[in-house]
């Protein structure tokens, strides 16, 4: 009964914009991109996951908490701004990913296709990149989130800092 009346809510408007808002433990929200100029926006979610069928324009996820997106394909980027614990799963292709003021987001990248990876003001990032041979573990690897800056040849220059 809550997964029919969550599908219920979940519409596309005359500007080809889905939204997904103010949900709780719904594991089944499904959005069914019909046009790839359409977009996706997904706020105050706890608990929950989200799985976007087809191409889009965007993906942007606000104030998400213990949840996950799960997408196809994205043409420009998918925005993730004020989450925790949150996961993304990229199958398909995406440009670019952009991390802003959230702790605790897991990418896993089913095939990898050079997307950006930007991350601001955000910690405890790790991206999870599928092998092609599947005997494999995936291999993961973490988003740096502290820095070290110094005056090199006159230069300010900066880098992840090493940890040993």
């Amino acid at each position: 009964a809550q997964f029919k009346q969550a599908m219920s809510e979940i519409k596309c408007d005359e500007r080809g914009r889905w939204t997904i808002e103010g949900k709780t433990g719904v594991q089944d929200l499904k959005v069914e991109i019909s046009e790839p100029k359409q977009q996706v926006e997904i706020r105050d979610l706890k608990d929950c996951v989200v799985t976007v069928v087809g191409k889009c324009t965007s993906i942007m996820v606000a104030s998400c908490t213990g949840s996950a997106v799960i997408f196809d394909e994205v043409i420009g980027s998918v925005e993730v701004t004020r989450c925790k614990k949150f996961q993304l799963q990229a199958n398909g292709t995406v440009p670019q990913i952009q991390i802003d003021l959230s702790s605790g987001l897991t990418v896993y990248f089913q095939s990898f296709h050079g997307c950006n990876v930007v991350t601001s003001l955000s910690d405890e990032v790790n991206c999870i990149f599928s092998t092609p041979d599947s005997e494999e573990e995936p291999l993961e690897q973490p988003v740096p989130y502290q820095f070290l800056s110094k005056m090199v040849d006159g230069k300010f220059v900066t880098v992840p800092a090493d940890h040993v």
